[in-house]
């Protein structure tokens, strides 16, 4: 969507862009389905020349991906977390799940939650890359 237009303008369909889809038996590999849109979203972000008519004049023309959506499961692959019902499936904390009946995964209530921050995110994906392992708060990396 054009965030600079109106409400009204910006979430009609004729302003939204589908950039894909993916269905079928498999997962997608993110860095594959990913691959055929980032040369057009450089281009994009670096900007494209546009002249305007009649005024002699061309300006450049910026643009950036502000959102994408996904199902809860196509979240966790794009972030490269754990999916929502795994152990540490919160995106936003460190919690972890605990098992009942040995098949439901719940989120037990606490008090001072330890949220996740760019610094432990980075040390653990730092940890996952030197020891080769799958990290318990990363689905792979």
């Amino acid at each position: 969507m054009i965030n600079e237009l109106p409400y009204n303008h910006r979430i009609a369909k004729k302003n939204t862009i589908v950039a894909g889809l993916w269905f079928g038996t498999t997962k997608p590999v993110v860095n594959l389905f990913l691959s055929v849109f980032e040369p057009d979203l450089q281009k994009l972000y670096t900007g494209i020349d546009f002249a305007i008519p009649n005024e002699h004049q061309t300006i450049k023309v910026r643009g950036l991906i502000a959102c994408g959506t996904c199902d809860l499961p196509a979240k966790a692959i794009f972030l490269n977390l754990q999916q929502y019902n795994g152990k540490h499936g919160c995106p936003h904390c460190e919690i972890e799940t605990k098992k009942i009946d040995n098949k439901y995964q719940t989120y037990p209530y606490i008090e001072d939650i330890l949220l996740r921050t760019t610094d432990s995110t980075n040390a653990y994906a730092e940890d996952a890359v030197q020891t080769l392992t799958k990290c318990t708060v990363f689905f792979k990396v």
